[in-house]
């Protein structure tokens, strides 16, 4: 016999219980029902990504963006660089842009040589960088570095 159905609970405890009951029920269903944010980007694609001539458009596609969040997309070296080897050399690729809660097409020129956005804040980086010479990656990060998640990357090779 269930607490419920036993004759020697009192009506108003039945009450008390089911209600509670009742309670968790609907609290579990709107946290079920409420809308997961994304938490990071699922993937990234550059098209033209193979053989491109330096000083064309490209343009990046960022699957999963979070809304209101915003992004970089860069253009960086594959290995970290400078001493201490702590971050790749970059430079910024369009403009920074705010996630929708879906995707998101940016566009932006890329060249072989880049001048490096990191140089100046982090000690040893160099002021510059060739794509031809070294592996490149077009990288996307959420608000630059801000730490919220990993960056997502895809390969570009220029010819």
């Amino acid at each position: 016999m269930s607490i419920l159905t036993h004759p020697r609970v009192a009506t108003g405890r039945r009450r008390r219980v089911i209600g509670s009951l009742a309670a968790l029920v609907a609290a579990a269903g709107i946290a079920l029902a409420a809308p997961l944010s994304a938490s990071a980007i699922s993937s990234v694609t550059v098209s033209p990504n193979t053989g491109p001539a330096s000083g064309y458009t490209t343009t990046v596609t960022v699957n999963g963006t979070e809304a209101g969040h915003t992004y970089r997309v860069g253009l960086c070296s594959d290995a970290n660089v400078g001493t201490p080897a702590i971050a790749p050399a970059c430079q910024y690729i369009g403009s920074e842009f705010t996630g929708t809660g879906g995707t998101v097409t940016q566009s932006g020129t890329v060249k072989r040589t880049l001048t490096n956005a990191h140089f100046l804040v982090i000690p040893g980086q160099p002021a510059t960088f060739n794509c031809g010479t070294t592996s490149c990656r077009v990288v996307v990060t959420d608000n630059h570095s801000s730490g919220s998640f990993p960056s997502v990357s895809a390969d570009i090779a220029f010819s």
